[in-house]
């Protein structure tokens, strides 16, 4: 059976607290990882400043340590800019790390690029690293040659193009499992969710699919039975080789970091203003 682990993907600290407070008898606060946050989550909540951003990812941090009740729970945020330079970065990481609240910890997604994937062996003893917007197993495999964390695939947006992404996260799969774990995030449905979770990856699911679920109990139940199974994939056996990669994902990750670029503007401006 896949071990139940999920984090929310989102930065609005009142959805999260009612989310929690109609799941949290029918899951265990372990099962909870922590929360992920990404420009875009960050918009959303209408944080725009790094000053803003310390105050709303240390209330997250507290959040999530008063949901837990320990100190093993992770908050991750994402560089607001892909283009950053690398001592850029290593500012940006001192800088965040900061922002905790002495009990969870703050994490950093990075984009699959090797200027940054060779900081991680220099920095992952002080923080730990969340590859994201991955849509191919090749990019995905190479990323975690480099001891990360975790690698962060995108199915929702990968499925709304036409991938297959379960083909994609099921070859990633037969990688040593001495390296990271998949995390999976953009599903749009509970039926996505689902084959996340099938595939044996960690979700993070954000309000588009919590709200498909906290409408009542039967549903959080289903949700929470979601895991309730053995993962194995008959694709997964019989597959010798790699599934295709293509240009089309490689353009659905450009057009992610885009749109996050985009979105991270000002926090990066204000960042380099400091």
């Amino acid at each position: 059976m896949t071990k139940k682990e999920f984090f929310i993907d989102t930065a609005d600290i009142d959805y999260i607290e009612k989310t929690w407070d109609k799941i949290s008898s029918f899951v265990n606060k372990e099962d909870f990882v922590g929360i992920t946050t990404n420009p875009s989550a960050m918009d959303k909540v209408k944080i725009n400043t790094i000053a803003d951003m310390r105050v709303r990812v240390k209330k997250l941090c507290e959040l999530t340590s008063k949901i837990r009740g320990d100190n093993l729970g992770v908050v991750y945020v994402q560089i607001p800019n892909s283009e950053m330079s690398v001592d850029n970065v290593k500012s940006y990481i001192k800088l965040v790390s900061d922002f905790s609240d002495g009990q969870t910890k703050v994490a950093l997604k990075i984009p699959p690029y090797k200027k940054y994937l060779n900081m991680v062996e220099k920095f992952k003893d002080q923080i730990d690293f969340n590859v994201t917007g991955v849509a191919d197993c090749a990019t995905a495999l190479m990323s975690f040659t480099y001891d990360v964390k975790y690698v962060s695939i995108i199915p929702g947006r990968m499925e709304e193009r036409g991938i297959n992404a379960t083909q994609q996260i099921e070859y990633v799969n037969k990688r040593s499992k001495k390296t990271g774990k998949i995390i999976t995030g953009s599903m749009r449905t509970l039926e996505g969710l689902k084959r996340a979770i099938d595939v044996g990856t960690v979700p993070t699911i954000g309000s588009r699919v919590f709200d498909q679920i906290i409408v009542n109990e039967e549903k959080i139940k289903n949700f929470v039975e979601m895991w309730d199974k053995d993962y194995m994939s008959e694709t997964l056996l019989e597959t010798k080789f790699s599934p295709n990669t293509n240009t089309e994902m490689t353009n659905l990750s450009v057009e992610f970091f885009q749109q996050m670029d985009q979105l991270g503007m000002e926090i990066y401006k204000d960042f380099l203003a400091m």
